[in-house]
């Protein structure tokens, strides 16, 4: 499971990954984030009661491509983990496992999709227009996941004995 530490309310993307390409979706963009070692303080878990509050008086607009980034990285390797795990396929190491996949880009597409709506400008669209294909291919990738099609098939045909609930048998 990934460790963040707040370093003054940001976390640092090394910190998240360390020096480990295989975390992130491209080489490229692990190397691009080991050299700046940015601020991406919209991956930190946000602070205060119900779940906390969006960092909205801290958050600039070029803090977003690589917090997209790095939110996108971090869902398609956890993915990937599940799809690729040894063990047996069972309802709580695949579906349930799958369910807390992306929980950084969740946050991180929040705030987004806030800045989109309200505090849009021409710099910001310059980060859609880039962003959009990118964003739009990682439930392509996550849904045409062979390994993790395979899986999720083997949950459902052994549902009546890997699943504990009539939830979980559905």
């Amino acid at each position: 499971s990934t460790v963040i530490r707040p370093l003054k309310s940001a976390v640092y993307f090394s910190d998240l990954y360390g020096d480990d390409p295989q975390v992130v979706a491209t080489k490229a963009a692990a190397e691009r984030f080991a050299r700046t070692r940015l601020p991406i303080l919209l991956l930190a878990p946000w602070a205060g009661p119900h779940g906390g509050v969006p960092p909205f008086d801290q958050v600039r607009v070029e803090d977003f491509r690589p917090a997209l980034e790095a939110g996108m990285a971090e869902q398609l390797a956890e993915v990937e983990r599940i799809a690729s795990a040894a063990e047996p396929a069972i309802f709580e190491n695949t579906l349930a496992a799958l369910e807390r996949t992306g929980r950084t880009l969740d946050r991180v597409q929040t705030v987004y999709g806030v800045w989109s709506t309200t505090m849009n400008s021409q710099e910001f669209q310059a980060v859609e227009r880039d962003m959009a294909p990118q964003l739009a291919a990682v439930p392509d990738r996550i849904f045409q996941n062979e390994e993790l099609f395979a899986r999720i098939a083997a949950v459902w045909e052994s549902r009546e004995t890997s699943c504990k609930t009539p939830e979980q048998k559905r």
